[in-house]
């Protein structure tokens, strides 16, 4: 029981910083606008935005990449499987961009489908799994699967809690986010683990990304 209260502890304590961390993005990039983009078009301003996540991840990852997933994927066969993954991911995907309302990000380019995934990719496959990976060791410290399936979903849901932010956009679009985006961090996080390293991530990620700029 005690361990279980400490994962929901754990749980909670990453929710909590993933929340915090995307809503300080809008901080961020009116400080940067204000100080030295005043008058830029809004291009410039959807840049600044999307290099949050990247300086957070970098900053993050910075002091140990081999730990954090920044050496190459293992081999071509997890990229096999990545292909795969996409393919099953982008089915119920498409669907909904193409019957439902237009996204938010419709028309958007490089920024969302090229920094949000390589940032996004670094915080959460990169230090958000080596944090909670570690953290779960010392509560779980004789069964590694526990360790890895609990580290897997902890991330996911991570991933998934950044994107509530969005609901100041776009609140029926966000409730969606949310829910695919944790699904797609339960693929994501499995693929870290298997290949060690977040460049299967990021692929998929920008594939993604890039669909729903162009839906």
């Amino acid at each position: 029981m005690k361990k279980y209260i400490q994962c929901s502890i754990l749980i909670a304590i990453c929710i909590k910083i993933s929340i915090t961390l995307s809503f300080f993005s809008s901080v961020y990039t009116n400080f940067i606008w204000k100080k030295y983009f005043v008058g830029a078009d809004t291009d410039t301003y959807t840049t600044i935005f999307y290099t949050y996540p990247v300086l957070v991840g970098l900053l993050a990852t910075f002091y140990n990449p081999k730990n954090y997933g920044l050496l190459p994927a293992k081999t071509l066969e997890y990229w096999k499987i990545c292909l795969l993954w996409t393919l099953i991911i982008i089915v119920p995907i498409l669907t909904y961009l193409k019957t439902g309302p237009t996204t938010p990000f419709h028309g958007m380019t490089w920024q969302v489908f090229i920094l949000a995934p390589i940032g996004e990719e670094l915080i959460f496959r990169g230090a958000f799994f080596t944090w909670i990976n570690q953290v779960l060791k010392d509560i779980f410290t004789d069964n590694e699967k526990i360790i890895m399936i609990w580290t897997i979903i902890f991330s996911a849901v991570s991933f998934g809690a950044w994107h509530i932010s969005n609901i100041t956009v776009e609140p029926n679009f966000t409730l969606f986010q949310v829910a695919y985006t944790t699904m797609i961090g339960f693929v994501l996080g499995y693929l870290r683990y298997k290949t060690k390293s977040i460049y299967t991530g990021i692929f998929i990620h920008i594939i993604i990304n890039f669909l729903a700029t162009v839906s």
